[in-house]
């Protein structure tokens, strides 16, 4: 889990916010639930490239994981 979020934070980090995402997914397809650093960074970078879109989707993410 740990090396996943660090590539997820590291991508979002970079801006490279699809990378992230995929990393993301595959967390998800895994059983893995991403924690609320990984989803406030992903935030985060989507406010910094005004990237909205994503945006919506990961809040929607974090209401679905009920965290």
């Amino acid at each position: 889990f740990e090396t996943l979020k660090d590539n997820l934070i590291r991508h979002a980090d970079a801006g490279n916010i699809k990378r992230a995402i995929s990393t993301l997914d595959f967390m998800d397809q895994n059983g893995l639930t991403p924690d609320l650093t990984s989803y406030s960074v992903l935030l985060k970078s989507c406010i910094r490239t005004r990237n909205f879109h994503l945006e919506k989707l990961i809040h929607s993410k974090i209401l679905d994981s009920k965290l």
